[in-house]
């Protein structure tokens, strides 16, 4: 654990020691070139003194002077290199502190964000068990609807040919892709708003089925939509959302490849077609009718990068702008 919740952010202690540590072993590094040197400058001087001196210690007298002058800087090299020696010494206790606080700070990272990672996981799973318990309690309220209800007269519906049936995608993943939607409005100037983070925009589903997603988005509040319609094909879809999250006007039959998409600012759209012929002008239709600055987030798209006027915000979520 942290022993001093009040001193520097673990991060930070960390990038310190590692500078520290770089700093002590640049100067240790120093002082062994500095005693290489006085050492080098030594040996060479005792060569040239050897050299002056004759084999029974005589010096003839023209080369005193020479021998006095080495002999002087030989002591004052000796002194030199007695003051690297203590500078080596304590460049080298200096590293060795250095390294003993970079380990203890390492430690102390690591324990951090071993339960960071604990603490992830922990939520991940929580945040998994929530979407399990919600996308239950959509069910059974959806279930919960009288059959004989007036809104559910519309049964016997068949799905038309090259359509999907409604499936929701992963709560989770939608919640993940509404928090990146976020970060794109609120960077997004055409959408800057005084004391907020963005002004509210419009949502809009294709193929919204009973309104799973659709009561998700407008209750969730990750984002800040002023309303939040959607469409299905299925009549009998739209009665039961209706009846199951009162989603009353908000929801209508209608079809996706007629449909005007200019009122909405971002659209969601799940792959509602199997025949790729039939996804292809959806998202031909949804290239030409949105509206200059609109969002949309279309997971798994045909090939959306063909239409130049819609820009990938976020490749990672399947968000793009239309330019304008």
């Amino acid at each position: 654990m942290i022993d001093d919740p009040t001193g520097p952010a673990p991060a930070l202690a960390v990038l310190r020691s590692s500078l520290a540590v770089d700093d002590a072993l640049t100067r240790l590094d120093g002082a062994m070139a500095d005693q290489a040197r006085h050492l080098a400058t030594l040996t060479a001087l005792s060569a040239r003194i050897a050299a002056l001196t004759g084999s029974d210690g005589a010096v003839s007298p023209y080369r005193q002077g020479r021998l006095k002058t080495l002999q002087l800087r030989y002591t004052a090299t000796e002194k030199l290199l007695d003051k690297a020696r203590q500078t080596l010494d304590e460049d080298r206790a200096a590293y060795r502190a250095a390294l003993t606080l970079g380990r203890e700070s390492l430690c102390r990272h690591a324990i951090l964000l071993a339960e960071l990672r604990a603490g992830q996981d922990s939520q991940i799973r929580k945040n998994a068990g929530l979407c399990r318990a919600l996308e239950r309690q959509f069910h059974r309220q959806c279930d919960s609807v009288p059959i004989s209800a007036p809104d559910t007269a519309a049964s016997g519906f068949d799905v038309p040919e090259g359509s999907y049936d409604y499936i929701s995608i992963g709560l989770s993943r939608f919640l993940d892709m509404l928090g990146r939607l976020d970060h794109c409005l609120s960077m997004d100037p055409a959408y800057a708003c005084d004391g907020a983070r963005y002004r509210p925009v419009s949502f809009l589903e294709i193929g919204c089925g009973p309104g799973h997603i659709l009561e998700l988005a407008r209750t969730c509040g990750i984002c800040r939509f002023g309303t939040c319609t959607g469409f299905d094909i299925n009549p009998q879809a739209i009665a039961l959302g209706r009846a199951a999250f009162d989603l009353g006007d908000a929801v209508t039959v209608g079809d996706a490849l007629e449909h005007d998409y200019s009122q909405a600012e971002v659209i969601y759209s799940f792959r509602p077609f199997s025949n790729p012929d039939l996804q292809s002008r959806l998202e031909a239709r949804l290239a030409e009718t949105m509206r200059p600055g609109a969002y949309l987030i279309a997971p798994m798209p045909l090939d959306l990068d063909r239409h130049g006027v819609l820009t990938p915000v976020d490749r990672a979520a399947e968000i793009w702008r239309k330019s304008g």
